[in-house]
């Protein structure tokens, strides 16, 4: 086996990463609808009631990432330092699978580690989704860790068992890699050394124990995650993962020589997994891919929440090229074809009138400023939001705020002035239209405006049956008569 990166690759893998996401102002990016739930929960529970909460099954996710962000803001760390440590503790995890595949590319191997290096420290959903105040970016490492660590030894270890626990209480998502690895060792080869993997078992699941009494307590919630047909799922999380949530649909296009030539790689893989020196990597991220693909066929439409499968998509790419007789060839191909997308997906976050998640890209300045000129004293008025980040911003700011996505915090009735904002596709939210029309019953309209622009909505509504307006977001202004 060839020697990794090492520690300080590791190291300057990470710093070159958030350099990049600085320059792509990935630390300033607007708060999106995910993020406001985490901080909507830590800010109104302590530790031990976010403990209670999520172990008692109300959510579909265990509490340990919620706890790290409530360390972070009792730090008082602001908003771009807690982005830099998702973003970095993302990249340190694709950085160590990365050292994984430099192992078992040989020295000649040129083309094949270029494309190694340009792949993983050009991933568009780690810039895309790397720097949520969430839980994907934080479960990167610790599956990373996991992998690395019984794949180096060549048998289960502690630290293995320590850092799948910890993946498995930051996302139930960690089943996947956690029965990859149990299906490759147990199933493909046929291992069992009690020596070693009894200890493995028994700590995996005994520091596991925690997340297993939270999913047993939230099952009945897990089917509300398979949200679309299969089509639509594996559409999104296609484009998701490619692009970044960068590229828009029609923009997609881009994407399709580079998926191409990842087809190809992957029939190379089918092949490499058998050969001795990257057969156990290859198989496992087969195994990873595989799982992966039958959840979204299942439904799963969240490309995000697959953040930790992007470093073994990219393994496979690269490993299964080398397994090609052409693997040169394929190698610097792909390599062109990879860094036309991730320039073009880098480019488009930061503004993108053919956007892929729509609230990433919403005025945040320009929709405040339009609300503060309408509504300039903050006792005068009340504020209907569907739109999560506008919504928890206004009621830091003051305003007596309504928004599915905040709760409680306002108990009037009536105003001098109703602020309506619609985003357009969330205003199906229990209460919420009733809400607007009940309350704006004995006011009328004076004025509206519509901020930001999406010209990819035509194809959007017309793919997912759902209204999918062309702006991004209406703002109402209603005064009593």
């Amino acid at each position: 086996m060839q020697r990794g990166i090492g520690a300080s690759g590791v190291i300057g893998f990470a710093v070159l990463v958030l350099a990049i996401g600085w320059g792509t102002g990935r630390l300033d990016q607007r708060l999106f609808d995910d993020e406001i739930l985490t901080l909507a929960a830590i800010e109104t529970r302590s530790y031990g009631e976010l403990i209670a909460y999520y172990l008692g099954g109300q959510d579909v996710h265990p509490p340990l990432s919620f706890l790290w962000f409530r360390l972070l803001q009792d730090l008082q760390a602001p908003i771009w330092l807690q982005r830099g440590l998702s973003l970095a503790v993302a990249a340190l995890g694709f950085a160590a699978v990365l050292d994984l595949v430099w192992r078992r590319l040989p020295d000649g191997a040129t083309a094949s580690r270029a494309l190694a290096i340009a792949l993983f420290l050009g991933a568009p959903l780690l810039y895309g989704m790397g720097a949520a105040l969430r839980w994907y970016p934080l479960l990167v490492l610790p599956v990373a860790l996991a992998f690395c660590s019984a794949l180096n030894r060549g048998r289960p270890t502690m630290v293995a068992a320590v850092a799948m626990a910890v993946a498995a209480n930051i996302s139930f998502l960690a089943a996947i890699p956690a029965t990859a690895y149990l299906s490759w060792r147990y199933l493909v080869m046929r291992r069992f050394d009690a020596a070693w993997d009894v200890p493995f078992l028994l700590g995996m699941i005994s520091l596991s124990a925690p997340a297993l009494t939270a999913f047993g307590f939230s099952a009945f919630n897990v089917p509300g995650q398979l949200d679309t047909n299969t089509i639509q799922s594996t559409g999104l999380v296609a484009l998701g993962v490619f692009g970044g949530y960068g590229l828009g649909l029609t923009q997609s296009v881009i994407v399709v020589p580079f998926a191409l030539l990842a087809l190809l790689a992957l029939f190379g893989a089918l092949q490499g997994f058998r050969r001795p020196s990257i057969g156990d990597v290859l198989g496992l991220s087969l195994l990873i891919l595989i799982l992966c693909a039958f959840l979204t066929v299942a439904g799963f439409g969240k490309p995000r929440s697959y953040l930790f499968a992007v470093p073994f998509l990219l393994t496979t790419i690269v490993l299964g090229g080398f397994s090609l007789p052409w693997h040169r060839s394929h190698a610097l191909v792909t390599l062109a074809c990879a860094l036309v997308v991730t320039a073009a997906s880098l480019w488009l976050l930061n503004g993108n009138d053919r956007p892929f998640k729509r609230n990433l890209h919403v005025s945040d300045a320009a929709v405040l400023a339009a609300v503060r000129q309408q509504a300039p004293a903050v006792g005068d008025a009340i504020i209907l939001s569907s739109e999560p980040g506008l919504a928890w911003q206004l009621r830091r700011e003051g305003y007596c705020v309504l928004a599915p996505s905040l709760a409680g915090g306002c108990t009037r009735q009536t105003a001098q002035v109703i602020i309506v904002i619609d985003d357009g596709t969330d205003t199906a939210r229990t209460g919420f239209e009733s809400a607007t029309s009940g309350m704006t019953r004995e006011h009328r309209l004076v004025h509206q405006q519509l901020f930001g622009s999406d010209e990819d909505a035509p194809t959007k509504q017309f793919l997912s049956s759902r209204r999918v307006p062309k702006w991004l977001v209406s703002v109402a202004v209603y005064r009593r008569e």
